[in-house]
């Protein structure tokens, strides 16, 4: 099944389950628990109920979608991404955005695991990625569209306004905030001391085995995004709190890019169903 047609099916699904569409979202990794408590008129639906969606075979548990009102905004909260090294193609990782900006989700948080590069960063540190170097070595549109057309998008740097909230954020809560170039690694095998040599020596600062796919998405989507690891394991209510006031303080764009109701560019990255 082509994706485009996973993500109508996903969000079809989803809107007939949903009180109100969401207009922002933040992806997680299965351990990173806790908005389920943050959330207003909370809805929970698990990511393996959804047709269209694959599942992430990562732990003993699938992933769970979080619909609802933080801060009074309708919000998405995705718990359980799907990754290369679970054997899906990168267009199949990448439904997940596109079926949440189909329903209407006009920016996106991307929280995922990482790992320091250098020796100075303790555990639980977040890291804002302010650039990246893909060494999936994967094409993104593999599993999307054969011989893809239109208009190619480039990798746009993160939202200037994001970096100064950052910072405002990890100070609020009380945690400690570092940035720098992220290294895209397919995994599921960590690097080798050589490649983590290697990764420092083309300006890569940490390390993460997700998120490739899933910035790729938002790149054709045409949706601002921003993408933060917690380094080396971690995760408690500071950081969770963090998430929050990066969300709050974000603006949303006022206008969107495509119909409501509509993938948005899927022209660009499917062929027609």
């Amino acid at each position: 099944m082509q994706v485009a047609k996973k993500v109508a099916e996903a969000e079809r699904y989803l809107r007939s389950r949903i009180g109100e569409p969401p207009l922002r979202a933040i992806v997680l990794e299965r351990r990173m628990r806790g908005f389920s408590n943050e959330l207003t008129a909370l809805t929970v639906i698990e990511q393996r109920r959804v047709p269209g969606l694959p599942e992430p075979r990562r732990g003993d548990a699938g992933g769970v979608l979080l619909f609802g009102r933080l801060d009074g905004v309708p919000t998405a909260v995705v718990e359980g991404r799907t990754h290369l090294y679970d054997g899906y193609l990168p267009g199949e990782c990448g439904c997940m955005i596109r079926a949440l900006a189909a329903l209407g989700a006009r920016l996106f948080l991307a929280v995922a695991d990482g790992s320091a590069l250098g020796e100075d960063v303790a555990p639980g540190t977040m890291f804002l990625a302010t650039d990246r170097i893909d060494m999936t070595g994967v094409p993104h549109l593999k599993g999307v569209h054969n011989a893809p057309g239109g208009v190619f998008p480039e990798v746009t740097p993160i939202p200037p306004e994001v970096v100064s909230l950052a910072a405002s954020a990890g100070a609020a809560a009380g945690i400690t905030l570092v940035s720098g170039v992220a290294a895209l690694v397919h995994g599921p095998l960590r690097p080798s001391p050589a490649e983590r040599r290697m990764f420092r020596l083309l300006g890569a600062d940490a390390l993460t085995m997700a998120l490739a796919p899933e910035m790729a998405a938002t790149a054709y989507a045409g949706v601002p995004a921003a993408a933060f690891l917690v380094l080396d394991g971690g995760w408690d209510k500071a950081l969770l709190d963090f998430c929050r006031i990066v969300l709050r303080g974000w603006a949303i764009p006022e206008n969107k890019m495509w119909a409501p109701g509509q993938a948005p560019r899927l022209d660009v990255i499917a062929a027609p169903a």
